[in-house]
């Protein structure tokens, strides 16, 4: 158990932990609600290029079914291809040398995954990628994206784009694994996954992906048990709303306050 102590908040009535039954993300269904909540929403490169730049780049790729539970690439293996997510969803994450995978995000429809050089075929790849659901990928040969990459200014910013959206979040928990408490992770890490996930809710933002207590200690460096004591806190809170499948943040604002982020709604509260 880790020794950082929990940072004392106003506890209410006794609320249930978050639910371990599904040891797999799954998609969350939610009404939308036009109200952001100040949310920073993070969305997938791709959807900003052209149809015809789409098209050019799609032409150049091999479509493939990936099944749940199979791997995309693995760790230590030598980078051959980079993949464009048309469907489903991709875990990537790293494996110690004692076994223990450490996650990384999940991507899905128009992520890109590969790499970290997506240009060069004499590399290896620094983490694995396994899909936890039935997906359909786009795959390119590294050759292929760097021909692009010289005769088409929009795909490579396409390229340099999605590169900042995984450097974005790979420093988000670097920083966050340097500089802060465990405590004060879980809540950076929440309010991330609001920004890379969330979907606006009439009573704040839904996660649209499940993560385990256990997916969830991995990314900050804890417990599962430490993280059950700590979700339960912010729930009886009302920071936070969890259940079978479900992770909703109800109050984003003060999450904010709590790491030290500044608030985007002038004090008006997600309700």
């Amino acid at each position: 158990m880790t020794s950082d102590k929990i940072i004392p908040i106003r506890l209410r009535n006794p609320g249930s932990g978050t639910d371990e039954a599904n040891p797999s993300p799954v998609r969350v269904h939610v009404p939308t609600h036009p109200a952001s909540h100040g949310l920073r929403t993070v969305a997938a490169p791709f959807a900003a290029l052209p149809p015809e730049e789409k098209a050019l780049l799609l032409s150049r790729c091999i479509r493939k079914r990936i099944p749940r539970g199979t791997t995309v690439f693995t760790q230590g293996h030598l980078h051959t291809a980079t993949y464009i997510i048309e469907s489903g969803l991709v875990r990537t994450y790293y494996t110690a040398a004692t076994g223990k995978e450490v996650t990384m995000a999940y991507w899905s429809e128009g992520d890109l995954i590969g790499g970290p050089n997506v240009l060069t075929a004499d590399t290896v790849h620094v983490w694995s990628a396994r899909a936890v659901e039935d997906s359909v990928v786009w795959c390119i040969a590294a050759k292929e994206l760097e021909n692009l990459v010289h005769t088409r200014p929009l795909i490579a910013r396409f390229i340099i784009d999605s590169m900042t959206v995984k450097l974005f979040w790979v420093s988000s928990l670097l920083q966050a694994f340097g500089t802060q408490s465990v405590f004060l992770r879980l809540a950076h890490l929440l309010l991330k996954l609001a920004e890379m996930y969330g979907v606006p809710t009439k009573s704040g933002i839904a996660i649209r992906y499940h993560f385990t207590q256990e997916d969830l200690a991995n990314m900050v460096g804890a417990t599962r048990q430490w993280v059950s004591t700590t979700l339960r806190h912010f729930q009886r809170d009302n920071i936070i709303r969890s259940g079978k499948r479900l992770l909703e943040i109800q109050n984003i604002e003060l999450l904010r306050r709590i790491v030290g982020e500044p608030d985007l709604t002038g004090g008006r509260h997600s309700k």
